[in-house]
């Protein structure tokens, strides 16, 4: 399990623990340990969470699933109707996902449903427990908080609609972001863009910052100060009073990646503008900022843009690509301080029901624990790798159809495919 540095309760979930920092320590894999895939029925977005070497992860197929961490055997499934991208949290022995228009609590070892409560949203937004509640994003741009015993509701707060012209009227959604708990505070990105921080306990308003984020994006929080970014612009606030620390230009934009913050550094990757006038590349960006200035300590071009955030241990950023018809996903491993490569695995994928066209490139973000990377694929597989080589059984054999877009896309439009791995 990740280490919970400084959160207010120790849980395994995403971003490793409620402030979603995205850290890890580095471990070497347990003994006996050997990479292995596991099959789900459904794409898989969302990313897995690690509690007592058992990895629970959800799947567009409407399951969640606990799976032995060393082994990859199943243990049990629970499922929903509809499919499933939020991403489950494990504390005190209980699951916590969104799913099937409610937030829902599974008992960790026997995936027997203790409760459910309505949020009336699809739930791409994935609960944080903290203080005894469960906070995720709702219907009528809503974060509530639920009692995580009881699954009653102690509070709702609504923020501004979503404008979808400049000009036009707010309208109200559903909140996609994921919140961040530190010391009694919620962090999160409303739909309507700006971040806001609420008292933990009553859900009273301290403060809102407008960033013009997107509404999916997500924000870090780590000693007294929130990271986060917009299109084009990355940010440090005060935790306090939500005053800007410092703001950085670049020329990527982030829907929906979290920054991952450790040692000092801030690392968060996006899409690449493809023009002046906003227009956006099939490129990406992995950047690494000094967490107090905001200095850029360095940058990483990816060949395919990234909708997975990183993860970080004491020596290495983790980053998946999405990949697309004109370049394949990729995992690595980067060093931390510098951004040079320790390792690199092209990753095939083909979504689920996709018979020509890989349309649904990796939205899974990496999950280290114990020394192992965990990660899920459109083609209904969570892999596990060994976190210092990459090793792994993750997909190889490229699928017929797979091969046919990538020839027909270079012919089309001059597409040049990677190199073999």
């Amino acid at each position: 399990m990740a280490r919970q540095s400084g959160g207010d309760d120790a849980a395994a979930m995403y971003r490793g623990d409620a402030a979603r920092r995205g850290f890890c320590p580095t471990e070497k894999a347990a003994h006996g340990f050997v990479p292995w895939a596991f099959e789900t029925g459904g794409p898989i977005r969302a990313a897995a969470a690690v509690a007592d070497q058992v990895v629970y992860i959800t799947s567009l197929d409407g399951g969640l699933y606990a799976v032995d961490g060393l082994t990859g055997r199943p243990r049990w499934r629970f499922a929903v109707s509809g499919g499933v991208d939020s991403s489950p949290v494990v504390a005190g022995g209980v699951v916590y996902f969104g799913g099937d228009m409610h937030v829902l609590a599974v008992e960790a070892a026997t995936g027997r449903q203790r409760w459910r409560y309505p949020t009336d949203a699809l739930s791409g937004s994935s609960p944080a427990v903290a203080g005894g509640m469960v906070f995720i994003g709702a219907s009528d741009s809503r974060l509530i908080a639920v009692d995580a015993s009881s699954g009653t509701l102690r509070w709702e707060f609504a923020t501004g609609g979503h404008r979808l012209f400049p000009d036009s009227p707010p309208q109200p959604r559903e909140t996609a972001s994921s919140a961040a708990v530190e010391r009694g505070v919620v962090y999160f990105v409303g739909v309507d863009g700006n971040v806001y921080a609420l008292t933990a306990k009553s859900g009273a308003l301290r403060w809102t910052a407008p960033m013009q984020c997107d509404s999916r994006a997500c924000v870090a929080v780590d000693g007294g100060i929130v990271y986060g970014a917009s299109r084009g612009n990355v940010f440090a606030l005060d935790a306090s009073s939500g005053a800007v620390r410092w703001q950085q230009q670049v020329n990527t934009t982030f829907d929906y990646c979290v920054p991952a913050v450790a040692d000092g550094r801030v690392f968060i990757a996006g899409r690449r503008a493809g023009s002046a006038t906003g227009g956006l590349s099939i490129l990406g960006d992995l950047y690494a900022f000094d967490a107090k200035t905001g200095h850029r300590v360095w940058h990483l071009p990816t060949d395919s843009w990234v909708e997975a955030s990183p993860a970080v241990d004491g020596n290495r950023v983790y980053l998946a690509t999405r990949g697309s018809s004109a370049s394949k996903a990729a995992l690595s491993a980067l060093d931390a301080s510098t951004g040079v490569l320790h390792w690199e695995k092209k990753i095939n994928f083909r979504s689920r029901g996709t018979t020509l066209l890989p349309v649904d490139g990796i939205r899974s973000s990496p999950t280290v624990a114990g020394g192992v990377l965990y990660l899920g694929n459109p083609n209904g597989y969570l892999y596990a790798y060994r976190a210092d080589t990459g090793e792994g059984a993750g997909p190889r054999s490229e699928p017929i159809g797979q091969a046919i877009a990538y020839r027909l896309f270079r012919r089309l439009f001059g597409y040049r495919r990677p190199e073999q791995s």
